[in-house]
């Protein structure tokens, strides 16, 4: 016998209450799902960005230590040879970075200017019966824990001749080379390599702007004095200072530590402390509010290195004087 007209075979239609509860649970996990999406597009993105700057900072950390490593004395003592300018800023990343209720109250110059360094942060290696650094023990010192790790940004500024040279059939001329924090094509921010080709003795010439870098926020430097002028936690001993200039290093007032009377002192540091902090944080600083006038925190990558200047850790002087 065939079914009645208008019957639903056993089926009923869907009510609309029934309706609205399977659109409700559709939005929100289709909104869950978006949600989540979007928090893995942004934690992509701030990984991207801190690849990135991992990346710029470290070539620029490699490119300045190459060509401080390479740096000697000049045959022409006319021509500067050596200096280190110190320009801390009044602001660094609006990070607590050692949990202590401030901010970038720290300096980097090797010292506990905020007090929470403690002897148990003394990380001097010792292997065997050798000590490294052993007249640093039980001195805040660059490297140990709570030293120089929360700290304003800075402009340092570094220049030294490199003196000309032949390499295979190319000459290469006298140059003189400077690092710093500046602007390039309009753009803020930009860590330069400055060049001079056969520099005047000291007006400057034609300068080449290279740009090693962008939004390079701070570039900061230490150099490790091996004279008797360095101001030290242990006295005698060589110890980094913040600035540099080889002109007032004068000969016989100053000599290498431990030297007698008479010995000419180090133009050149002993080594080099570099740090180049560079921002991670995926858009152009220009676009970012409140900092640095504001508290807002900014994300950044810092690395650093320490370069021996090989001229004057190689030097017959810094063997028989400073190394004992």
């Amino acid at each position: 016998m065939g079914r009645f007209a208008g019957s639903t075979g056993g089926r009923r239609a869907i009510t609309l209450i029934e309706l609205l509860v399977a659109l409700t649970i559709t939005i929100i996990f289709v909104g869950s799902v978006s949600v989540a999406f979007v928090q893995i597009i942004r934690s992509t993105d701030r990984a991207n960005a801190e690849m990135r700057a991992n990346s710029s900072a470290r070539a620029a950390v490699d490119k300045i230590a190459r060509d401080l490593r390479a740096i000697v004395l000049d045959s022409n003592p006319s021509y500067q040879q050596f200096v280190l300018r110190d320009n801390t800023l009044p602001y660094g990343n609006n990070v607590d970075e050692d949990n202590d209720g401030a901010a970038d109250e720290d300096l980097i110059d090797g010292r506990d200017l905020d007090g929470d360094w403690t002897l148990a942060d003394d990380y001097h290696a010792t292997i065997g019966s050798q000590t490294e650094r052993v007249d640093y023990v039980g001195a805040a010192d660059l490297g140990d824990y709570h030293v120089d790790e929360d700290f304003p940004f800075s402009r340092d500024e570094v220049t030294f001749i490199q003196p000309g040279r032949i390499v295979g059939v190319t000459i290469i001329p006298r140059r003189r080379v400077t690092y710093r924090i500046g602007t390039f094509d309009s753009e803020s921010y930009v860590l330069l390599r400055d060049v001079e080709d056969n520099p005047p003795v000291s007006t400057p010439g034609t300068i080449a702007s290279e740009p090693v870098v962008f939004e390079a926020v701070s570039l900061d430097m230490l150099a490790w004095n091996a004279n008797d002028n360095a101001v030290s936690p242990v006295p005698g001993r060589p110890y980094c200072q913040s600035s540099w200039d080889a002109t007032s290093i004068a000969f016989p007032a100053v000599r290498p530590i431990g030297a007698p009377f008479g010995v000419p002192p180090f133009k050149l540091p002993a080594a080099m402390y570099i740090s180049v902090t560079v921002s991670a944080e995926g858009v152009p600083l220009s676009e970012i509010g409140g900092w640095p006038t504001g508290s807002r925190p900014l994300k950044t990558v810092t690395l650093s290195t320490v370069v021996n200047i090989e001229t004057t850790v190689q030097d017959s002087r810094y063997f028989f004087y400073v190394r004992p």
